[in-house]
């Protein structure tokens, strides 16, 4: 539906992530209440019906590998896809990453799109390879054949042998991501997943998708995805699970669980009656997975999809905006088949944090409208067709009043590039961490506890190392799950930086 024939996807899974602190801009356009079933509808018309529609508008060429840039228009409507995502889930809206790590995105975007082909560890010989694009590569959700805000709904729906665990759509929904970059051309994206992810987990139970509460038919694939956000370290290994809606049990094929893509997921395909997708009625699902081992102990995660019709009867065709100076002008097309008499519209411009900042109603005749004196920033237009009946869902279209990215923001170089942790004995480890420059490290052994909080056992005394490979013993430890978390303090040559490696005893 999302995804045209012959595109493809790829990902990667790291092992340690470098939580690097970057200036970032973007928008949270795809706020929406999962409890409210009109909340959902709106939103799923405002944003990914909407988005789905703007055009990369890429600036660059694959004669002379010029990298150029997607418009900010797109990366905006694309992370406005990501927050629709994460909102369903009631998760912390990611920003959109500063320029120097977009530009690197759309670097990777260029090789894929001068190649035709995809790879995280693409080699220095690829057409158009710079050493910004190959380490995007590593980094990012990777598409090929698909582009924009679109390749969002492409990467959740996951199909596909390949994508048996769900990489892209975990990455998506990891619960501390805090940035995203993205990079597009007119066929290939990037979008930067793996990179400022030391955030603190949000107060939700469970992460899912479909997620619990409503979710638009069109969005409820057959590859589903459960984790607990309180225990992101849950074994599904013998995990059971069930999915029935109005008593009647469904088909469940388990994939087989693969662990270090994001938090630990289970991965499993229902098998949903064509009848009853197609028909569309509001339909709830329960699931209950059973036999989910958090420190050793069975435990049971339940929740509840509620899948319902998309209705856009009576909306707008189309809208389109265009921009001079601080005026935007919003121009819009009458519904292709209404049910009944068209009495009027009503125009509102939407900021990034989902505030009305303008609203007029305006007759049956009139379709066209300019808001004045809007500052720089991202907006949505949201036109409704008004009847007798009332007001019909919204047609919408993302734009930006100047150009709100960031144009300078490459953070210094961490300290710490790398770190991993070495076995030496039955339970006792050391860290070897690979270090840029010298600097002071300072470092935290914790636990996690059985509630899914990370808990202080061990503060290493501070340290001064010379750059290059070196090697801490952190002590032993009996069985259970552990992280390491390393930081080094910033300088006037480099902003501060942690990384935080986990490992496991048994």
């Amino acid at each position: 539906m999302f995804k045209p024939h012959g595109a493809r996807m790829a990902l990667r899974v790291p092992i340690a992530l470098a939580g690097i602190g970057l200036a970032s801009a973007g928008s949270a356009l795809g706020a929406v209440n999962p409890d409210d079933p009109q909340s959902v509808r709106d939103a799923f018309a405002t944003t990914i019906l909407a988005n789905d529609k703007i055009s990369p508008s890429w600036t660059g060429s694959v004669s002379g590998c010029q990298a150029g840039a997607e418009s900010p228009t797109s990366a905006a409507a694309t992370i406005a896809n990501v927050n629709f995502f994460r909102s369903m889930n009631r998760l912390t809206p990611v920003t959109l990453a500063g320029a120097a790590i977009n530009a690197k995105a759309q670097a990777a975007a260029l090789m894929f799109e001068a190649n035709s082909n995809l790879s995280h560890t693409p080699g220095s010989n690829w057409t158009c390879a710079t050493a910004g694009g190959i380490e995007a590569a590593g980094r990012s959700n990777i598409a090929l054949g698909i582009a924009g805000a679109q390749t969002v709904s492409a990467y959740m729906e996951d199909a596909g042998d390949f994508n048996d665990a769900a990489g892209h759509r975990r990455w998506i929904l990891y619960p501390r991501a805090r940035t995203f970059g993205t990079g597009s051309t007119t066929r290939a994206n990037a979008l930067w997943v793996i990179e400022s992810t030391d955030g603190s987990r949000p107060a939700t139970d469970l992460v899912a998708w479909p997620s619990k509460g409503y979710v638009p038919w069109p969005l409820v694939f057959e590859r589903w995805t459960v984790s607990s956000n309180a225990a992101p370290d849950a074994d599904y290994t013998a995990a059971r699970v069930t999915v029935s809606t109005g008593g009647t049990q469904l088909t469940v094929a388990k994939e087989s669980v693969h662990d270090g893509y994001a938090d630990n997921t289970l991965v499993f395909n229902v098998s949903i009656p064509p009848a009853l997708r197609s028909a569309g009625a509001e339909t709830a699902f329960d699931v209950t997975v059973s036999n989910v081992l958090v420190n050793g102990v069975a435990r049971t995660l339940r929740y509840r999809t509620i899948a319902i019709a998309t209705d856009t009867t009576n909306a707008p065709a189309t809208v389109t905006t265009s921009v001079a100076a601080d005026l935007a002008t919003i121009d819009w097309t009458s519904p292709d088949a209404p049910t009944s008499d068209v009495t009027g519209y009503r125009v509102t411009v939407v900021d990034g944090r989902g505030t009305p900042v303008f609203s007029q109603d305006v007759a049956s005749d009139v379709a066209q409208l300019t808001v004045p004196n809007l500052p720089v920033a991202f907006y949505r237009a949201d036109v409704r067709t008004m009847t007798a009946q009332g007001t019909s869902a919204p047609t919408s279209r993302v734009f930006a009043i100047g150009n709100p990215l960031p144009q300078s923001t490459s953070p210094a170089a961490a300290a710490v590039g790398r770190a991993q942790i070495v076995r030496t004995g039955a339970r006792s480890r050391i860290v070897r961490l690979s270090l840029r420059t010298n600097t002071r490290v300072i470092a935290t052994v914790q636990r996690l506890s059985w509630t899914g909080r990370w808990v202080t056992i061990r503060r290493l005394p501070h340290r001064s190392l010379q750059a290059g490979v070196v090697k801490m013993r952190i002590g032993r430890y009996t069985p259970g799950r552990y992280r390491l978390v390393v930081r080094t303090p910033a300088t006037s040559s480099r902003t501060a930086g942690k990384v935080a490696v986990r490992f496991r005893v048994r």
